[in-house]
């Protein structure tokens, strides 16, 4: 499931890549770990780091991204010895000056 949607994020089509984000954050809410460890993988982030750092992509797009990065982090801080890669990233580009945007306050 995780390398269609890599291929969709490699999209030109601003609507695919936007809704493949989309159906991305319905996963990781919904899946097992199993799927967690396939989206933490080295290309999957790879590309996610790219669009994020690509001035021609849709702002839009790249502030989606930063807030499945910072929500993905904060939701898997708990669990860094089997899923290290979310908390890793986000700090990372964080040291880069990467802005996040807020995360929704949840009731």
């Amino acid at each position: 499931m995780s390398e269609q949607l890599l291929r969709r994020l490699q999209m030109t089509q601003l609507r695919v890549i936007f809704f493949s984000l989309g159906l991305l954050d319905i996963l990781m809410d919904r899946c097992s770990t199993s799927f967690h460890r396939q989206v933490a993988n080295q290309a999957f982030f790879k590309q996610l780091v790219a669009m994020l750092n690509n001035p021609k992509m849709n702002q839009d797009i790249q502030n989606r991204i930063a807030f499945l990065i910072k929500k993905w982090a904060e939701k898997f801080r708990s669990k860094q010895e089997t899923l290290p890669t979310f908390t890793q990233v986000y700090e990372a580009l964080l040291k880069r000056g990467v802005r996040f945007p807020n995360l929704p306050i949840e009731s």
